[in-house]
């Protein structure tokens, strides 16, 4: 509830409940890709696949998008098994922002030609606020679990903001109870 994404010692398994994660596979089954950063592979080493309710893998596989500026994914990290197309995206391929970073606006340019029209934006709290930052947020969907961590990773890393006149406001559109958490889906206003 205080906005943590991890705990102090950078533990983050699980903070939502089995309802919530059950919610985010639902979710997972409607997009073309589910992106996270490197950092968060590095972290958490995600499968980042769609499982149905019975824990097995779907047919059909959102693909897998790393943002890994200078390749630092290991060879030997769960997105690379196979069960589902993954990709790598670097600044080398896809082209640098102006701090040599994934040039964010250039990956959803090649995302769209590779026929992804729906993403899920996963994590981690660097990623978001680079995507929120650059006006590429349609849609917010966050679950909120009922702990206090009081320390730890915040979900959001800077997103450019720095006084309350700059903070993106959300409309909300939808609130509802998941198990013991809750599952806000709320679009940026103005944006």
């Amino acid at each position: 509830m205080d906005g943590r994404s991890a705990a102090l010692d950078g533990t983050s398994q699980w903070i939502t409940s089995p309802d919530a994660r059950s919610d985010v596979q639902e979710l997972r089954s409607t997009v073309d890709a589910i992106m996270v950063g490197v950092g968060t592979v590095l972290a958490d080493d995600p499968h980042l696949t769609y499982r149905t309710d019975a824990g097995a893998l779907a047919n059909r596989q959102p693909i897998r998008v790393i943002v890994d500026s200078t390749g630092r994914t290991p060879a030997e990290a769960r997105v690379r098994d196979g069960a589902a197309r993954t990709w790598i995206a670097t600044a080398a391929e896809v082209g640098a922002g102006p701090a040599g970073q994934v040039d964010l606006r250039q990956l959803g340019v090649a995302l769209y030609e590779r026929g992804c029209r729906r993403l899920l934006l996963e994590g981690g709290p660097t990623l978001a606020g680079a995507y929120l930052r650059e006006g590429l947020v349609d849609e917010v969907v966050g679950y909120i679990a009922p702990k206090l961590l009081g320390a730890g990773r915040a979900a959001l890393a800077t997103a450019g903001i720095v006084t309350i006149a700059e903070a993106i406001d959300l409309e909300l559109i939808d609130v509802r109870r998941v198990g013991p958490d809750l599952r806000i889906t709320a679009l940026p206003k103005g944006r």
